[in-house]
Order: structure tokens, then C-alpha cells, then sequence
């Protein structure tokens, strides 16, 4: 039996659904508790697994298949790029996924202003003109990927393509490489 009338719409990572933890709580009358100083929340009285995937903001994502059933649905995804504030943000339905800095191509090497869609993914990619590792790479167009960098500056600094971070609080290649899939619209403006 399903336990709402209100159809979700679930983060989808590596092919494996989940929901925010304030949402499912909310949704299933639980109690939900985040210390934001510590970063530990609870569901139920139970701590949350700190190994869980986060949106941007924070908030943890629950596994759907470790909830009681209820009626979800695929949001559609989708990607704007701003050269000018150097930020990428990734939209699942409504919901953004995804807000953080991005590197991209510095004067003379301009990362192209346009509408294109995701393309292939590759987690060991090398780039073909400058034989420099690109991990966790997905195709844009032409020779621009978005893809993690050892090199990340926030400011435009590639040869082109659009580079997220791979160290800190959150590993956003990796993250960005789980949750993409091709054919996903990404507009990239200046």
C-alpha cells in the first residue's frame, strides 16, 4: 500500500533513486532532527549515515528503496551553465541538485555559449589534445567536457571545457558524472 497521494520526484545517482530526508520525513509524518554545526541528523530517532550523498545545500538523500513505498516519478534533468558568475547548477524536476563553482575557459580558450545535450561518459578520460587527465568526464560538444581537475580556481582557467572540484566538502565531479546522463539539455551562457 502506498502511503501518499503526492507523487515525488526522486534524485536519481548511479541509476539508484533517492529522496531528501527532510522530504520523505515530512511526507511520512516522521521526525526529522539536522544539527547543522555537527551535520548529524536523524530520522526517527536513528543518526542518518554520514556516507549518504547530498544535495548542494546539504540535506541528506535517503536510498527510496530503504522507505515504505510511495508513488514517485522522473523529474526531467537539466543544466545551466553561467560563464559570468562561473557556476554550474543541475535541475531534477524542480529541484536543484546541484549549485556550485565551476572553471571555465580562460581568454582565447572560451568555453562555448549555447543549447547542447550531455554526451558520453568516461570516469578515466585524457584529453586527446593535451594529454592531461579529465576524471570523471561528460562529453559537452566538439572537445568541451565537464569534468574534475586537480587544477580548479573558480575563474576561468581551461583550455575550454568546464571544470568542477574535486576535493572539499563535496566531490562535485563525481557527483555531477553520478547524476548526468546523455541526452540531459545544458545550456551554457555568458
Amino acid at each position: 500500500m502506498l502511503l501518499t497521494a503526492l507523487i515525488l520526484v526522486p534524485v536519481t545517482l548511479g541509476g539508484k533513486a533517492f529522496l531528501p530526508a527532510d522530504e520523505a520525513a515530512r511526507v511520512l509524518g516522521w521526525s526529522y532532527t539536522y544539527d547543522s554545526a555537527t551535520e548529524i541528523a536523524q530520522l526517527q530517532g536513528r543518526l542518518i549515515d554520514p556516507a549518504l550523498p547530498r544535495l548542494w545545500n546539504g540535506t541528506y538523500l535517503l536510498p527510496l528503496d530503504g522507505l515504505p513505498p510511495l508513488k514517485v516519478r522522473r523529474g526531467e534533468k537539466r543544466v545551466l551553465v553561467d560563464l559570468g558568475r562561473q557556476e554550474m547548477q543541475a535541475f531534477e524536476g524542480s529541484r536543484e541538485v546541484i549549485r556550485c563553482q565551476v572553471s571555465t575557459g580562460r581568454p582565447g580558450k572560451e568555453t562555448p555559449i549555447g543549447r547542447f545535450r550531455l554526451g558520453i561518459k568516461d570516469p578515466d578520460h585524457v584529453s586527446s589534445i593535451y594529454k592531461t587527465p579529465m576524471p570523471w568526464s561528460v562529453h559537452v560538444t566538439g572537445a568541451i567536457y565537464i569534468h574534475g581537475s586537480e587544477w580548479f580556481s573558480n575563474s576561468p582557467a581551461s583550455h575550454g571545457c568546464i571544470r568542477l572540484e574535486m576535493h572539499g566538502a563535496t566531490d562535485w565531479a563525481q557527483w555531477f558524472y553520478s547524476w548526468a546522463e546523455s541526452g540531459v539539455p545544458i545550456v551554457i551562457r555568458g
